[in-house]
This record gives structure tokens, C-alpha cells and sequence, in this order.
């Protein structure tokens, strides 16, 4: 419920962007952070007659990836899209009316409710939460409520409120001078629901909300307490809903819990002007979503919105968390609000459900709040219905056909961009089971233009680098299959059907199909198509194998055994990865008709930067691997062999092939060189200001 005091929150260091336009702010989705020894890995699954949540454990422990960040969540993101049900009288969950809130929930695309029976105490707190005979829900409704959403197949959770009966102060506020008599009594009712939660099969108990006063270092032994009190009672999922995102070190007890909990009310606009363009309330996200992320790393749970909501007013934007002052019904705000929440917040993927404020157990009673936060039978609900259905669409609950997501990765690709994004929309994999994601990394030439014009998802990465693209697009991509290819790169139309076709056995985590070299047209690109025809190929059969990211796919769940690409990898992060992947023991499958044709450096300027770039990479594979013998920097005597060839051919010894072959050979030897000696000074320059 939001708070009486009407204002936004306090974000500290991520202060909204108000009126900003998202393209010079940027709303990053994941951030590498430090890697722990344990991640947790959550999807709610309602199932029929009792609902339970699935729970899945990775632990990673590859000592060399220590520097990695790990995505914290592999789940699909916005796993649970749900709505509070809210009900102020002792019957509320019970009779037609609630059947009908239910089954309108169930038509909009939600598959979770969010229950919340109220206790009440007076203003000092010191008599303790207490039921209410008339504005409590009794537990039989609670109980009749849980199992018609069972039936519906519909996750629920139990989230317990203590208030004033006259709502005169907000809960957070509470600061009972006697902390023994108020946590004696609190732990009562929270036992008390734990039993119930249990009973009627409940996904999710929240044990507390927005008890902010109470949440302090005297208080953390007492939650403490608590929550090892209610897991003995209560075998499902468990979280706390704070309301202060500035303050992520007021809550100190988060490793106890399943899931950090959030209610979420971001001011979007500074006055009750004109509705903001929906980049500009996309902006506003900015310093919300960067709260959210912090407290995800600093405690590396999945993080879930408890609350979020807008009312139908015109304070809806700049005042989302006043729900008393009245007004004139503006439903066009409350609409927008929930187009640019739902933008952001389905495309963080640690994540894992929001919740909505409120969705009344009485619709037709509320309808009459012609300016509170119930979405039904307004614009907004219509919203929520569209972003239900898009997000459940992709979520792999048995489909015969997987849901792909292509990620290519572009930084000044005008040139080639284009020809590759048309040829894999022309993919013969089902249009509605793939979604093509654009990551520009910071390009200066027309590249975003040209994407924008077409139907893909454009996103921008500030941060220069390829793991850096690589690692957006896995956040921001949503499929259960994610498959990279190149801007320089034509697919074949057949390309993602027999990647997909390899992942058929269970045990398959990658598959890395074949890289051909599109038909050459200059010296360069002839040497390079002469010396490796079918690249991927060559590198798989190294006693060290990888798999090359012009062409090859994974399961999500890989990033979360793996970890991500390695940003220090300014090139050859491809390498390092695939090595980690094999290292952690698990499988690829080569699949040779899986085709992409590659456009290779045209220039010898061209084909000598992308070498440097490879021999910069091969030294900082040797820091972090050592020196693997089938990927080694040519030594000098190799460059003066390199010479000698072309000198034969010079003195007419070899055809002509045979010398431009020996030439180009010095070039790329002699750039690997260049590279590596690039990265030693690098590293030499770096020790020496260390010392």
C-alpha cells in the first residue's frame, strides 16, 4: 500500500531523471558484480489444487572466473506477473464478487495474487497487530480465496499488513517503545498466517511490510528470529517489503530471505503538466532501477515488486504514493505509467515478478474510486493485458518449438548491418518463437538509425566493448535458447532450425554451428577464406576447444554455471569463455549444416588491427589460463620463417598464390606479435604504478 506521506522515494545516489530523454540517459539492465559462491535460481509455478514454488540451486566455484560477474537470476525475468488483491472487510475474500476478481485477473494475463489480511494496533504500537472483528478477512476466506485461484491456477502469496485503524499514521512510522511486547506479539500474527500459508498451499508468505522504524540493527535479531520461526511452519518462499530503496543498509537481514521484496512508487514527472512522452518517463527510471540493482548485488537475491501502482488522477506521476488527496479521473496518466514500467522492468532479468497496486476483490464495488490505483476497466488494465500475454508468450513451459533470442552485437556496422538483419529475419524459425536483439556499442556512424527502421530490438551499450554487448544482450534477451552471430554475418535461412534441432537431447548446452567465408572479393579476404574455409571447425578440434560467437548458441542456464563474457577480454573473450564452458564440464554439439556466411576484413589494414586485437587477446588468455599449445603467439623465429617463404617465392620459386599467401601469413604473425607485445607493456606499465 503506499505510504501517507505522498512523496517519492528517497533514491540517495540514483535520483530519478525526470524529463530526461532515455537516449542520453540509458537504463543499464545488469551490472557485473563480485561473484558468490552460491545463487539462487527462482521461478513460482502455480500447478493445479496446491501451489508450490520450484526452487533450483546453481553453485559455481570456477576459482579462475572469480572476477566474473554472474547473472544472480536465470529465470526468463517478470517470472510472476500478479496483482494485490485488497479487501477492508471481514468477508472480502469470499462470495461472487471474489470469484469475479479472481477470474478478471486470470482474463488479463496475471498468473499470481497477492492476499492481504490487515491486523491492527494503536498509534504507539505498544499493544501489539491485533484482528479486527469487522476489517479483518477471516482465515476461511483467506483459505476459500487461495483455493478458487489454485483452481485457476494461480500462484498465490500472503502478505500480512499491520496498520491504524483510522490510518491516520503510515505503517512505517510504528516505533513501539517496547520492543519485546510488540515482537512477541508480531511474531504471533506472522505465525498465525505461516500456518495458514501453509495450509492453503501459498507460493510466497511476506513476512512483514513496510515496517520501516522497525527495521533497524536493534530490530535485524528479531527478524532473525522470526524468519527461522516461520520456516519450520511454512515450507514455500519468503520475503520482506520495504519501502526505502535510498537506504539499502537499513535492512541487514535480506540473506535470510528468499527474495528481496520491493514496493515501488517512482515519481515519474515534476508537476501535474503535460503527460511526459514515453521516453521521458522511461528516463525516469533511471534512479529506481539503479536502487533496485543495488540492493540485488549487494545481497545477491532476486529481487520482486511486491507493490507497484499509479492511480487514474492527475497527481498519478508526480505524486504516485498520495492515495488520499482526490481530483478528476485521468486515466491517459495512469496508462502511460504502466506502458513505462513495464518497459523497463520486463527487460531486468534479476527480477523475477511485480505485483500490482491494487486489483479490489470487490471490481464492481471499487469502480465507484474514480481516482484510485485499481487499473480495472481502464486504459492501464489493457496495458497490463498486452505486456501479460507478450512476456507469458516466451516463457518455455513445454512448447515443442523453443523461444530464440538472436543477439548481435554492432558498433559502426552501416556497411553490414543491414544485410544482416534482413537475413535473419528471414529466418524459416517460427516468427513468434524468436526475437532478433541489436546490441549498438556505442557506434558514431548511422548504424542505430538503420536498426531502429527495422523490427528488432534496438539496444545501446555505452560500455565500449564486445563482452560488454555480448553480456547486454543476454539481459536483455528473453528466450530459452540464446544465439549469437556477427553484424558482418548472413545467416542462412535454415541457420536457427538446426541450431535448434541439436538441443533436442537434455544434455545438450551449446551448440556452435559452421562459419563459411562469404565469397572474397580482395587479397585479404582470399587469404583469409584460403587459410580456414570452415573456421569453426578448426578451433573445436584444439586440444583447448571454444566455440566462436559469429555462430553459436547456449541455453540460458549456461550464464548462470559459467557467468558471462569477461569485459578485461578486449578481444578473444569468445576464447575465454569456451574455455570456462568446458571446464565446468558441460556439453556442445557441432552442427555443421547450421551455416553463416562471414564478410572478412577487406583491407590489409583492416585484416592487421583485427590480428593485433587477436594477439593482445592470446596474452591475456595466457595470464588467466596459461599457455595452451594449440593457441600460442608466434615466436620471432616463426616471423623470420614467415619472410624466408616470401623470399623464395620473390625469387620466382613459388606461383603466385603461393607468395601472396606467404605474405599475408607474414602480416597476420607479425600483427599477433604486435599484439602481444602491446599487452605486455600494458601490463608492465600497470606494475609499475602499482609499485
Amino acid at each position: 500500500m503506499p505510504s501517507l506521506r505522498g512523496n517519492t522515494h528517497d533514491l540517495g545516489q540514483h535520483q530519478p531523471v525526470v524529463g530526461a530523454d532515455v537516449d542520453a540517459v540509458g537504463i543499464p539492465v545488469e551490472q557485473e558484480g563480485e561473484q558468490q559462491p552460491d545463487v539462487r535460481v527462482v521461478a513460482i509455478v502455480p500447478r493445479p489444487g496446491r501451489v508450490r514454488a520450484a526452487m533450483t540451486w546453481h553453485r559455481t566455484s570456477l576459482a579462475k572466473a572469480s572476477s566474473i560477474g554472474l547473472l544472480a537470476v536465470i529465470a526468463r525475468g517478470l517470472v510472476q506477473l500478479g496483482v494485490n488483491i485488497t479487501g477492508w472487510t471481514s468477508g472480502a475474500y469470499e462470495g461472487p464478487a471474489m470469484e469475479h476478481s479472481l477470474a478478471e485477473a486470470m482474463a488479463h494475463g496475471f498468473n499470481g495474487v497477492t492476499f492481504t489480511p490487515t491486523w491492527y494496533t494503536n498509534e504507539t504500537g505498544d499493544s501489539g497487530p491485533v484482528p479486527d472483528a469487522y476489517l479483518t478477512p477471516t482465515d476461511a476466506s483467506l483459505v476459500h480465496a487461495a483455493a478458487m485461484a489454485s483452481e485457476l491456477g494461480l500462484a498465490v502469496t500472503l502478505k500480512p499488513h499491520v496498520d491504524l485503524p483510522d490510518y491516520s499514521r503510515w505503517r512505517g512510522e510504528l516505533d513501539p517503545p517496547d520492543r519485546k511486547r510488540w515482537w512477541s506479539a508480531y511474531a504471533e500474527m506472522i505465525g498465525h498466517y505461516a500456518d495458514l500459508a501453509q495450509g492453503m498451499g501459498a507460493a510466497v508468505l511476506v513476512v512483514g511490510t513496510e515496517l520501516e522504524r522497525l527495521t533497524g540493527p536493534d530490530d535485524e535479531a528479531y527478524w532473525r528470529e522470526l524468519i527461522d520461526a516461520v520456516r519450520v511452519r511454512f515450507d514455500g518462499l519468503l520475503t520482506y517489503a520495504t519501502n526505502e530503496l535510498g537506504d539499502p543498509e537499513r535492512v541487514r537481514f535480506w540473506d535470510a530471505l528468499d527474495y528481496i521484496g520491493v514496493n515501488v512508487y517512482p515519481q515519474l514527472a515534476v508537476e501535474a503538466a503535460a503527460v511526459p512522452s514515453p521516453q521521458q518517463l522511461i528516463a525516469a527510471w533511471v534512479g529506481p532501477v539503479g536502487c533496485l540493482r543495488d540492493l540485488h548485488e549487494r545481497w545477491r537475491r532476486p529481487l520482486l515488486i511486491t507493490e507497484i501502482g499509479y492511480r487514474s488522477s492527475p497527481r498519478a506521476l508526480h505524486e504516485p504514493g498520495d492515495w488520499v488527496r482526490g481530483g478528476a479521473d485521468d486515466p491517459t496518466r495512469q496508462a502511460a505509467a504502466y506502458e513505462a514500467a513495464l518497459s523497463v522492468l520486463a527487460g531486468q532479468r534479476w527480477i523475477v515478478g511485480l505485483n500490482w497496486w491494487d486489483w479490489p476483490s470487490d471490481l464492481d464495488g471499487a469502480a465507484h474510486d474514480l481516482t484510485g490505483y485499481s487499473p480495472y476497466g481502464r486504459p492501464a488494465a489493457a496495458v497490463a493485458r498486452k505486456w501479460n500475454r507478450r512476456l507469458a508468450a516466451v516463457e518455455p513451459t513445454g512448447n515443442a518449438v523453443p523461444f530464440v533470442s538472436i543477439v548481435v552485437p554492432v558498433r559502426d556496422g552501416e556497411k553490414t548491418i543491414r544485410d544482416c538483419v534482413e537475413a535473419l529475419l528471414s529466418s524459416e524459425h517460427p516468427e513468434q518463437r524468436r526475437e532478433i536483439v541489436v546490441v549498438d556499442n556505442g557506434s558514431k556512424d548511422r548504424t542505430a538509425a538503420i536498426v531502429r527502421a527495422m523490427p528488432v530490438r534496438y539496444v545501446h551499450e555505452a560500455r565500449i566493448g564486445r563482452s560488454h554487448a555480448r553480456n547486454r544482450g543476454v539481459n536483455e534477451s528473453r528466450g530459452e535458447i540464446i544465439a549469437f552471430t556477427d553484424a558482418d554475418c548472413i545467416a542462412d535461412p535454415a541457420w536457427i532450425p538446426r541450431l535448434v534441432e541439436a538441443f533436442a537431447p537434455p544434455e545438450v548446452s551449446a551448440v556452435a554451428g559452421e562459419i563459411l567465408a562469404a565469397t572474397p572479393r580482395t587479397g585479404a579476404q582470399r587469404f583469409m577464406a584460403q587459410h580456414a574455409p570452415r573456421w569453426q571447425s578448426v578451433v573445436l578440434r584444439l586440444p583447448e576447444p571454444f566455440a566462436i560467437t559469429a555462430n553459436v548458441a547456449f541455453r540460458r542456464q549456461v550464464f548462470g554455471s559459467v557467468g558471462l563474457f569477461d569485459p578485461e577480454f578486449v578481444t578473444a573473450e569468445d576464447v575465454d569463455f569456451g574455455w570456462r564452458f568446458f571446464a565446468a564440464g558441460l556439453n556442445m554439439v557441432y552442427a555443421p549444416g547450421a551455416t553463416v556466411a562471414h564478410r572478412l576484413r577487406p583491407t590489409v589494414w583492416q585484416l592487421f588491427r583485427q590480428q593485433v586485437g587477436l594477439g593482445y587477446g592470446r596474452v591475456l588468455l595466457h595470464e588467466r589460463h596459461g599457455v595452451p599449445s594449440g593457441y600460442a603467439i608466434p615466436t620471432w623465429e616463426d616471423i623470420g620463417d614467415n619472410v624466408r617463404a616470401v623470399s623464395r617465392s620473390l625469387r620466382g620459386r613459388g606461383a603466385e598464390d603461393e607468395f601472396a599467401f606467404a605474405l599475408y601469413t607474414v602480416l597476420v604473425n607479425l600483427s599477433l606479435r604486435t599484439g602481444a607485445i602491446m599487452r605486455n607493456v600494458v601490463r608492465s606499465a600497470s606494475e609499475v604504478r602499482a609499485t
